[in-house]
């Protein structure tokens, strides 16, 4: 049901739908990927994206609530600023509505606007594979098969990782958005070989092996900025090596 807060015992049939509603996070971005094969055994992908995500649209029914409701009846009437809530008549109905109720939800919205945390902006990459073949007269090389080598390149921009702060029209100090921290951009190098051999019956055995970091970025890396520019780190996992075998038939 609806409420109608002037008449609160009064309600129709259809339901509010928002009025579960807390906070949307609008999502805005755009990818752009390209492939292209320069020849039958070389392959290339591009791909660059960028996204942003941001708090809105908070407390949709509580903002209705507090202007049609609470700030006319329980801050600025006559009636609210006179009835004292407590014992010693040092706080009126008004006072407490508008820091517990009008204040709260005030704040609350102030951060409509806000990016997401530990999100990049911009994120690039490019991967390319070349099938080298068989090397039936070469001493070594035509023990390994049929023969693909590859790697990529990623890269993301630096990261939101937090706010500083500032007062704001409240006279409180909350996050300030034009004081953002932000964490550091990262490149990636990965590389990968892989090793094939036609089998008897149409079977096939392969074996693939994967460098992942290969310029090891192992370090600390933040990722949550505390208000007062104090940082938290995480450990990057940096170079891994992986192999795997496939059996096809």
């Amino acid at each position: 049901f609806q409420v109608d807060w002037n008449n609160p015992e009064a309600a129709t049939q259809n339901r509010n739908s928002a009025d579960t509603g807390t906070q949307d996070f609008e999502a805005d971005g755009m990818e752009i990927e390209i492939s292209y094969n320069p020849t039958p055994r070389w392959t290339i992908l591009a791909t660059i994206a960028r996204q942003e995500t941001v708090k809105s649209n908070t407390y949709p029914v509580m903002q209705d609530f507090v202007n049609s409701f609470v700030i006319p009846n329980w801050v600025n009437s006559n009636f609210a600023k006179n009835y004292f809530i407590n014992d010693d008549s040092t706080q009126t109905l008004a006072d407490l509505a508008q820091t517990v109720i009008v204040d709260n939800v005030t704040r609350a919205v102030l951060e409509d606007g806000s990016p997401s945390r530990e999100q990049s902006e911009w994120r690039f990459s490019l991967n390319t594979s070349y099938n080298l073949g068989e090397f039936d007269d070469a001493v070594i090389l035509k023990y390994l098969g049929n023969i693909t080598v590859g790697g990529g390149v990623r890269w993301q921009d630096e990261v939101g990782i937090g706010f500083g702060v500032a007062r704001n029209q409240l006279g409180d100090y909350a996050l300030d958005l034009n004081q953002p921290y932000y964490g550091d951009a990262l490149t990636f190098v990965d590389v990968f070989a892989r090793f094939s051999w036609n089998l008897a019956n149409n079977r096939e055995f392969a074996l693939q092996i994967n460098i992942k970091d290969l310029t090891n970025n192992s370090g600390l890396q933040p990722y949550v900025a505390n208000p007062d520019g104090s940082v938290v780190y995480r450990i990057l996992e940096g170079r891994l090596f992986t192999a795997s075998a496939t059996f096809s038939f």
